[in-house]
């Protein structure tokens, strides 16, 4: 499925309604440390893949040797909306770059 947001909503779903799936539970079904029957094992897969496609958003790839998968990162997984506001400041960015070169000192911008 790739880390998409359908991603993050099924992860999403499965904290509200165990908290930590992989947390181990004992045979009466109380919280151990040590080896046991995982929350809810569907869950647990949901919660391993959120945490390796944070992990892999947030990896610095500048030099391009990064492990990724066809080449392809979500960069933006989990914070879409950061993102798309990153998007439209640049585009905001460089409309007024447009309009407030030379001529936005005559217009009375800038010193």
């Amino acid at each position: 499925d790739g880390c998409t947001t359908g991603v993050a909503v099924r992860y999403q779903e499965c904290a509200r309604e165990f908290g930590n799936p992989c947390q181990e539970l004992n045979p009466e079904g109380l919280l151990t440390k040590g080896q046991g029957q995982k929350k809810d094992q569907a869950c647990c897969m949901r919660k391993e893949q959120h945490d390796a496609c944070m992990s892999c958003a947030l990896k610095d790839d500048s030099h391009g040797t990064g492990g990724t998968v066809n080449g392809k990162v979500n960069k933006c997984y989990y914070r879409e909306a950061d993102c798309l506001a990153g998007e439209k400041k640049k585009e905001a960015d460089k409309e007024w770059g447009k309009a407030g070169g030379a001529g936005s000192k005559a217009a009375g911008y800038g010193f």
